[in-house]
């Protein structure tokens, strides 16, 4: 299916939904790499539309041609509430409202994502970034342990497992989201201001990498030079050496 044919497909669906729901409608359109103008052969369909408070419409997810075809419906409110609720995937989880290609209603509407977004309290992000401190803890120590048992596979598992953890808090900490998926997630955090230190020369090494003992000790430096940049910016968290003083 070339990009044509998508966008003939969403064009019929969008007919189709406001048929249907037209006066529930607040805007909508493609998201997604069809949306982008990036879409291949074998790229689904992504669409959204933001519906008026109140309004409750089930999604669908079908195949076309071979081809997923994913149409969901969200609440202007819920949709809101989204893009304020900050939570380790929140640059992923709302990227979608800022990337709707519009083929329907106002595009107005898209703006009070924005405004959404500017109005989150920085308190937020710090909070979640010094929550997802022990899991990174957790991973670069899975990633010792698989070192030491030489055991390849976990440690390139975990070792992208930290990559991904690391990034998402990158979103967290840039106040930015991702337009795009798995390794190209990277390519964008490239851009952003506020990095650690050598972040994207041990990215692409640590990608690669298949020998444990360079994944355990890629990973410790970079797990290092992100704790270094969040204590930059004042975020950091107690480490414990006696049950004692925790307060449970």
């Amino acid at each position: 299916m070339d990009h044509k044919e998508r966008m003939d497909v969403a064009e019929k669906i969008v007919k189709k939904v406001l048929e249907k729901y037209g006066n529930k409608i607040l805007v909508g359109g493609l998201c997604g790499s069809t949306a982008r103008d990036e879409d291949l052969p074998h790229s689904d369909i992504e669409m959204l539309f933001i519906t008026k408070e109140g309004s409750r419409i089930e999604g669908n997810d079908f195949l076309f041609k071979d081809i997923q075809v994913a149409v969901a419906f969200t609440d202007l409110k819920d949709a809101e509430k989204m893009l304020s609720d900050v939570d380790h995937y929140w640059a992923m989880r709302i990227a979608r409202f800022f990337c709707i290609k519009k083929m329907c209603g106002d595009g107005r509407v898209l703006e009070r994502f924005h405004d959404a977004v500017r109005a989150i309290p920085d308190g937020k992000f710090t909070r979640e970034l010094k929550e997802d401190i022990p899991p990174l803890a957790d991973l670069l120590n899975k990633i010792r342990n698989a070192r030491l048992e030489k055991d390849q596979p976990s440690a390139i598992d975990y070792a992208r497992s930290l990559l991904y953890h690391i990034n998402l808090c990158l979103g967290l900490l840039n106040r930015r989201h991702f337009t795009r998926n798995y390794y190209k997630n990277f390519i964008e955090a490239f851009g952003f201001k506020k990095l650690p230190k050598d972040y994207e020369k041990l990215v692409k090494r640590l990608w690669i990498s298949q020998d444990p003992d360079e994944i355990a000790r890629l990973s410790e430096g970079l797990a290092g030079n992100y704790l270094a940049l969040l204590e930059e910016n004042k975020i950091s968290i107690k480490t414990y050496n006696s049950v004692d003083e925790v307060g449970l």
